[in-house]
């Protein structure tokens, strides 16, 4: 059932055709597990059983922005404040660490303490280093995934790079 908040939002994103997403959802990283819907409404599924997996409150009480997998085990949330903000474990939802952040999207990468978000400035898609809580790559064209130390991305005119982090060449 919808919220107040939801519904709000809801108005609003439709009245000035925001690009907001209303409906966060975030894979596990081996795809078995889906962590789905806006805060204290939040619920979680076992998709190879296709049974719900108990959220505990650190999750629903504490993540009410946008949040990520981080492998299979931990889920990055954005709070309610920056101080808000951290790595929980999944399901049980114990706060492992805070990470200071607001941003208002988030999105998995394949493997790694990184995320993607489309909140960067004058890109299509940043990297951030979860636990320096700071984008440490940006690129103009919206594909990109990480995986062990090699980041993947599209360029604008079409061509795919991989490379390693931090590497110049």
């Amino acid at each position: 059932e919808p919220t107040f908040e939801f519904a709000t939002k809801l108005n609003l994103v439709t009245m000035f055709n925001l690009p907001i997403d209303l409906m966060p959802a975030s894979f596990s990283a081996d795809g078995n597990s889906i962590l789905i819907g806006p805060s204290l409404s939040k619920i979680a599924f076992d998709l190879r059983s296709r049974t719900p997996i108990k959220v505990s409150k650190g999750l629903t009480d504490d993540v009410k922005g946008a949040y990520a997998f981080l492998g299979n085990d931990r889920v990055v949330g954005v709070g309610r404040s920056i101080g808000d903000s951290g790595i929980f474990s999944f399901p049980d939802g114990k706060r492992l660490k805070a990470v200071p952040f607001g941003l208002e999207d988030l999105e998995s990468v394949s493997n790694g303490d990184f995320v993607l978000s489309h909140n960067i400035k004058d890109y299509a898609v940043g990297l951030v280093d979860v636990d320096a809580a700071k984008f440490v790559v940006a690129s103009k064209a919206r594909s990109m995934d990480f995986w062990d130390g090699t980041l993947l991305n599209e360029n604008v005119d079409g061509s795919v790079v991989l490379h390693k982090l931090g590497d110049k060449t």
